[in-house]
Parts: C-alpha cells; sequence; structure tokens
C-alpha cells in the first residue's frame, strides 16, 4: 500500500504568483499616493491664488489700489505669484466690472508646474471719481439752500 502524502507548504508556484500579486498591488497603491500628494499639493497651491485674489480685491474695494489696468506684479507677501488688474466700465454709469487675476509667478518655484494654477475673481465696484461727483453735486445742491426737510 501506498502513503498518501499530505500536503503541508506553498509550492513554489505559488509563492512566486503571491509575491507578483503583492507587488502588483504595491505598485498601485504607490501610484495612487503620489497622485493624492500631487492633488494635495494643487489644492494648496490654489487656495492660495484663492486668498490672495481675495486680499488684492479686497484692496481694490477699499481704495488703497486705484482702478488702472495694472500688468503683472508681483505679490510682495508671496513673491511665487503675481497679480493683474484689468477695469472695464460696467453695465451703468457708476460702476466699473473690475478682473484680479493670479497666476504662478514666471521666475517663482510655481514656474515650472505641469498644471498651472490660476484664479480670476470678477467683481463689479464703484466707480471713485463717480462718487466724488455725486457727493460734489449733493454739496453744491446744500450750499443753495435745497436741503431735504425744510419748509415743514
Amino acid at each position: 500500500m501506498r502513503r498518501q502524502l499530505t500536503r503541508r507548504a506553498f509550492t513554489l508556484l505559488e509563492v512566486i504568483l503571491a509575491l507578483a500579486i503583492l507587488v502588483g498591488a504595491l505598485a498601485v497603491v504607490s501610484k495612487l499616493v503620489e497622485l493624492s500628494a500631487r492633488s494635495a499639493l494643487y489644492a494648496r497651491y490654489h487656495a492660495r491664488a484663492i486668498e490672495l485674489a481675495g486680499s488684492k480685491m479686497a484692496e481694490v474695494v477699499a481704495g488703497a489700489v486705484p482702478l488702472d489696468v495694472v500688468g503683472a506684479q508681483p505679490f510682495e507677501q508671496d513673491p511665487d505669484f503675481q497679480w493683474e488688474l484689468d477695469v472695464a466700465d460696467g453695465p451703468i454709469s457708476g460702476l466699473k466690472l473690475v478682473r484680479v487675476r493670479v497666476t504662478p509667478s514666471a521666475t517663482g518655484r510655481l514656474a515650472q508646474l505641469r498644471e498651472p494654477v490660476a484664479f480670476e475673481l470678477v467683481r463689479y465696484v464703484l466707480d471713485p471719481d463717480y462718487l466724488a461727483s455725486v457727493t460734489e453735486s449733493t454739496t453744491a445742491d446744500e450750499s443753495n439752500g435745497f436741503t431735504e426737510g425744510e419748509g415743514r
């Protein structure tokens, strides 16, 4: 009679197949980690561009930056980014259409990105010249004695 052999170990073929599956899974996982790290970095750059555009638009609205067309200028607080300002007439007199565009600076460390990070913020802003003329005409009316509420 023959004794039946019981199988207690893996064969060489099974070990090689398991290692091949493990190596393939590690390759896929490492690629996913690389893609997610790059996406997180681009999200950080994009968030910074949004923050800088909002800051520059606030300066324009506050009057710290005049309503004139400005070419590419680097940010003082972050030289890796630059900003541009475009001003156009709005749909009614007294309004200006203001566009603030933030892009990576040509000389900064973000200039060599595969996918450029850019953000544009558009807003209507009161024209300071129009506001001054309205204020002057109101002041002139008051000096001529045409103030509201007189004669009641």
